[in-house]
């Protein structure tokens, strides 16, 4: 749930907020005014700038941010934010070369860093002076590549495999979505298999937060591979932009925002078309559902719908409140290698604090949104209590299939087990706990991997 890297990078990636809100009227004159960069001079800056982040060294390096951005900054989140870094991913072991690319206005420079843990780019803004303008992570590599077992290149997907552009939903909240649909295989060269006039199909809904239909983190895009992936099998499936990424402001000006509103009317009519369209066999349409969309999974397979649903995939599902689930990842977090956080501790306590509003009997739509977890409105937890995946899916008589990665600490072996307890004894349920794969199920070695988060 939530974005991989970003919340646990969350102190650093405030100095990139705070660069995109001053306005670029401020140091316009500024900038201009100064000659276009020297390399060399520029790699030195490059190099003082990731010695002053290995040593450590807050007051210099907020020293080197330009005005007036200098002016929001402290060493203590600057700190704060590096020791979260530090505790997650461990120290910087290597430093790979800069990638340089000048600019009118600024130098914009990556950098590769190799942590104990992860790799990420270090990105910076630099005016030609060597002042900070920008300063944020990213991924490292050269962006999402299509899955092997999708294609027999690196560029270029199967041709078995067609993907289209669907549109979902009624009036304003329209989003995009994308039908992967696997082709007649008369019309590829090689051998011809046989299957099906019309397949099968799979409903994704994505996890919290404004995921798009891929659920693209940083250079991954899991639901993307699945759809692939279940495609070279057969299966169809229908991924789409979620209403929160799709209309984020508008959305979110609405007076009552609910669960029900971040995903049944888009999903209700994935269903409708996929159950329409000439090359899917409406009888055998199955929801799968991961992390928060594996919460609204089970009350989507239940409802009344004809031909009903087929199945339910749960990935990464939370056995309880994701504010709850959210709680337990900040105390992982102030529990890594070293002291305990300050700033962890407090954020534990709000949250808290925050988690009990939304359990109260006194919640109501005139609960203050700030009281709530994440700043979300009352509307949203009073709904959030109709849903009930466990119970829900343990009443239906439809196929299901659970599945749970080991390196996941936001969804753990334990919400594992409770879907497992709660299923026991049905026979057309299966189970699946691979030791491997992160929250994303991108696989992995190790402990636990914050970076799927």
């Amino acid at each position: 749930m939530g974005t991989a890297a970003g919340a646990i990078m969350s102190s650093f990636l405030r100095v990139s907020a705070i660069t995109l809100t001053l306005s670029t009227a401020t140091y316009l004159l500024y900038i201009l005014s100064t000659r276009q960069p020297d390399l060399p001079k520029t790699k030195k800056y490059i190099q003082k700038t990731v010695a002053k982040v290995e040593t450590q060294d807050w007051t210099n390096l907020k020293s080197d941010f330009t005005l007036p951005i200098r002016l929001f900054l402290t060493e203590s989140l600057l700190e704060k934010g590096w020791n979260i870094v530090y505790k997650s991913f461990g120290t910087i072991e290597r430093v790979g070369d800069p990638i340089i690319t000048p600019g009118w206005l600024l130098t914009a420079v990556k950098i590769p860093l190799k942590l104990q843990h992860a790799e990420f780019a270090l990105q910076l803004q630099m005016t030609s002076g060597g002042s900070l303008v920008g300063f944020h992570f990213t991924g490292l590599g050269n962006g999402w590549k299509v899955p092997s077992y999708a294609s027999d290149s690196e560029s270029d997907t199967d041709p078995a495999i067609v993907e289209s552009e669907m549109i979902l939903g009624q009036g304003r909240f329209k989003v995009g979505a994308t039908l992967c649909l696997p082709q007649n295989p008369s019309s590829t060269p090689g051998p011809k298999p046989k299957r099906p006039s019309k397949f099968p199909c799979a409903i994704f809904l994505a996890g919290s937060g404004p995921c798009d239909r891929d659920s693209t983190i940083g250079e991954t895009k899991p639901l993307k591979d699945l759809a692939l992936g279940l495609s070279r099998h057969g299966i169809a499936s229908i991924r789409f932009d979620k209403v929160t990424h799709a209309h984020g402001k508008a959305f979110r000006t609405k007076k009552y925002i609910t669960l029900t509103d971040e995903y049944i009317p888009h999903a209700l009519d994935a269903i409708k078309q996929a159950q329409n369209h000439t090359n899917i066999e409406p009888s055998q349409i199955f929801v799968l559902g991961h992390s928060l969309g594996a919460v609204v999974a089970p009350t989507l397979v239940s409802m009344d719908l004809n031909p009903p649903i087929a199945g339910c995939v749960i990935m990464a599902g939370p056995a309880e409140p994701i504010y709850k689930s959210y709680i337990r990842q900040l105390r992982y977090i102030e529990s890594l290698d070293g002291p305990e956080s300050v700033y962890a501790g407090n954020q534990i306590e709000d949250a808290c604090a925050k988690a009990a509003m939304a359990d109260s009997e006194s919640l109501s739509l005139s609960t203050a949104a700030n009281k709530l977890p994440f700043g979300i409105g009352p509307a949203y937890w009073l709904d959030y209590r109709r849903f009930d995946p466990l119970a829900t899916l343990a009443g239906l008589n439809c196929p299901a299939l659970i599945m749970q990665g080991g390196r996941d600490y936001q969804v753990v072996r334990d919400d594992y087990e409770q879907w497992c307890a709660a299923l026991d004894g049905r026979g057309n349920a299966g189970f699946r706990f691979y030791e491997g794969p992160n929250h994303h199920f991108v696989f992995g070695t190790g402990g636990f991997d914050a970076v799927g988060v």
